[in-house]
C-alpha cells in the first residue's frame, strides 16, 4: 500500500507516503467476497445479440443492465441511455464488450458491493465511453478492474474506491496482470487511496486524464508495470504520480501541481520523465532508493521545499 513507511531512501518525510512493495499487488487482489458469479459466454439459452439498447426505466431491449450483459454476444455493443444503473453485486465480465453511455454526466453504473463495481477478466477487450462508474458503499472496493486482455476508456469517470488498512491498494481504475489498453479524456477523482493503479506487468497508455483529490496517489505504478502517461493532470493528491519497485513507464507532459509530492520515484523505479510540470507542491520531483529514472527538461518551480530532491 502507499501508506505507512517513513524516510524510505531518504526522500519521504511523512508517514502517509510510504510503499509496501510487491506484496501489495497480491494482497489487493480479489478475495472470495469479491467474486460474484461471472456472466460467461453461453450463460443464457436465448440467442446472443450484437447490439443492445438499455434504458433506465426498463423499456429497452432488456429490463436491466445485467440482463443485457448476459445476452450480449462477444464483441457486442450495449448502448445505455441517461440515468443511474444500479448493480446489487459487483459485475464480472469475461467476454469482449463495448459500453456506450450518454455522457459521463448523464449515464452512471453504480454499486455499493464489496470488491468492485465492474471487473473484466477476458482475453479480449472491454471498452467504455461516456459513462461514470461509481462505488457508493462503505465496503472495501475498487471501482473498475481490468484483470486481463485490454481496457479502453474514453470520456469516463471513476470515483468512490474504498481502502481499508492492511487490505492492499484500491483504485478508481486498476490495471493488473498483463493487461493493456488506453484511458483518455477521463476523470478519476475522490477515490480512497489511488486514482489509476497500474501494477504487475500491465502497460496501458494514459492520455489527457484528470486525476484529482484522491486520498493518496493520482496515478500509481507498481511491480513491473510499464506504459505511457502523457498529458494527464494530477492535482490535489498526496502524490501526483508515484512509482515503486521496478516499474519503467514513460511520463511525458503531465501536470503534477498542488500535491504534496508532484512525482515520486521509490525503491528501484525507473523509466523516463520529461517535459512534466511540477508546481506548487511541497516537493516537485523526489527520487530515492536505487531508482534509475532518466529525467529530461521537466519544469519544476514554486514548490515550497524543493523542486527536485534526488536522494540516490
Amino acid at each position: 500500500m502507499w501508506k505507512g513507511r517513513v524516510e524510505r531512501a531518504g526522500i519521504l518525510v511523512i508517514a502517509v507516503l510510504g510503499i509496501v512493495a510487491a506484496a501489495c499487488g497480491a494482497s489487493g487482489g480479489a478475495t472470495s467476497s469479491d467474486e460474484p458469479t461471472p456472466l460467461s459466454e453461453g450463460a443464457t439459452a436465448a440467442p446472443l445479440r450484437d447490439e443492445i439498447h438499455v434504458k433506465v426505466d426498463g423499456t429497452g431491449d432488456y429490463v436491466t443492465f445485467e440482463a443485457a450483459v448476459a445476452a450480449a454476444a462477444p464483441q457486442a455493443t450495449i448502448r445505455l441511455g441517461p440515468g443511474i444503473y444500479r448493480l446489487v453485486n459487483g459485475l464480472n465480465i469475461d467476454r469482449s464488450l463495448t459500453l456506450v453511455g450518454a455522457g459521463m454526466d448523464e449515464t452512471e453504473i453504480v454499486s455499493g458491493a464489496p470488491g468492485h463495481v465492474i471487473r473484466f477478466t477476458g482475453s479480449g477487450a472491454f471498452r467504455a465511453e461516456g459513462i461514470t462508474f461509481r462505488h457508493d458503499g462503505t465496503a472495501t472496493a475498487d471501482v473498475v478492474v481490468v484483470d486481463g486482455g485490454a481496457g479502453y476508456f474514453s470520456a469516463c469517470r471513476f470515483t468512490g474506491a474504498v481502502y481499508e488498512e492492511g487490505e492492499g491498494n484500491r483504485a478508481g481504475l486498476r490495471f493488473r496482470g498483463t493487461s493493456r489498453g488506453t484511458v483518455e479524456n477521463s476523470v478519476v477523482s475522490d477515490n480512497d487511496n489511488t486514482g489509476i493503479l497500474v501494477e504487475q506487468r500491465a502497460q496501458p497508455e494514459l492520455r489527457g486524464n484528470i486525476c484529482s483529490d484522491n486520498s493518496a496517489v493520482g496515478i500509481g505504478y507498481m511491480d513491473l508495470a510499464t506504459g505511457v502517461a502523457s498529458g494527464n493532470e494530477c492535482t490535489g493528491n498526496q502524490i501526483g504520480i508515484a512509482l515503486a519497485v521496478e516499474v519503467g513507464p514513460t511520463l511525458e507532459r503531465n501536470l503534477c501541481n498542488d500535491n504534496d509530492y508532484g512525482i515520486a520515484y521509490l525503491e528501484n523505479a525507473g523509466g523516463r520523465s520529461y517535459e512534466n510540470e511540477c508546481m506548487r507542491n511541497r516537493i516537485g520531483i523526489a527520487i530515492g532508493g536505487s531508482s534509475t529514472v532518466q529525467l529530461g527538461e521537466n519544469f519544476c518551480r514554486d514548490n515550497t521545499e524543493e523542486d527536485i530532491r534526488d536522494s540516490r
